[in-house]
């Protein structure tokens, strides 16, 4: 929006209409072509102004007694615990913002259905943005702490997967390299959390591999899996949904899928 003022300079020659009174009709003439002139300078230089946006501001921040850990915000619902990972789903309906949260451990969340969302932090400027659906997103928040609300600024439920991991790190834990297995592609890959998306068609298999950690699997799409781990005979079948999270042991396994996507 677009607002405008219009001032004559102090120095303008008309100061009052008076004194067109007893001058010539080519004076007045002038005197109006004069003012006309001035008011368009004037007008356009006052609109040119008021475009100009002030940069963004930190916001102040909020009293410690607003701040909650991100695993007790009320729209942060925890789905699993271990001593290693916190695993939470998120839901931020639409128009509507979390509190203000700490988020004090290494995060990675993944967005099932994504929306533009509004990010307020404690320490810096507001900041817009879009989660986009099935994007992962990393925060390395070990040791550098941030604080920060988010308003759902979409028509539709925000809904993520998302986990903390609660023991500082790296650990070490062994290699986790599988360029050779069927089906994974890296797409997350921090000193203290490595990410695969997995693709099967419905019978294909993985193959053995070794996940020498603790994991997390989320679901996008698909019905049915099958699970074996090594050398037992016998396979355990998951019946699975879309937007599924839950925690994996390490251990040497293949995943089959069972289903008809």
């Amino acid at each position: 929006t677009l607002s405008l003022h219009v001032a004559l300079p102090i120095s303008h020659p008309l100061k009052s209409t008076a004194v067109l009174s007893n001058v010539s009709a080519d004076t007045k003439r002038e005197y109006f072509l004069m003012l006309i002139k001035s008011l368009l300078a004037t007008t356009f230089f006052s609109g040119t102004l008021l475009l100009i946006t002030p940069p963004a501001v930190a916001q102040e921040h909020p009293p410690a007694s607003e701040i909650v850990p991100t695993a007790e915000e009320p729209m942060h619902h925890v789905i699993a615990q271990t001593d290693d990972i916190t695993l939470m789903r998120v839901l931020i309906p639409a128009g509507q913002h979390t509190l203000w949260h700490e988020q004090h451990l290494d995060y990675v969340n993944t967005a099932i259905q994504g929306t533009p969302v509004e990010i307020q932090y404690a320490d810096k400027p507001t900041k817009d943005t879009e989660m986009m659906t099935g994007k992962i997103r990393f925060g390395a928040h070990q040791g550098k702490p941030d604080t920060d609300l988010v308003k759902n600024t979409g028509k539709t439920v925000n809904h993520q997967v998302a986990f903390e991991i609660r023991q500082a790190g790296p650990r070490h834990f062994g290699p986790s390299d599988r360029s050779n297995v069927k089906g994974f592609s890296l797409v997350l890959d921090k000193p203290s959390v490595r990410g695969w998306h997995v693709h099967l068609e419905p019978g294909e298999s993985t193959g053995e591999y070794q996940q020498s950690g603790p994991g997390v699997r989320i679901i996008f799409s698909g019905d049915r899996l099958l699970s074996q781990a090594h050398g037992e005979n016998l396979v355990t079948t998951e019946n699975i949904h879309p937007a599924d999270g839950y925690i994996v042991k390490p251990g040497k396994r293949r995943i089959i899928n069972a289903g008809n996507q």
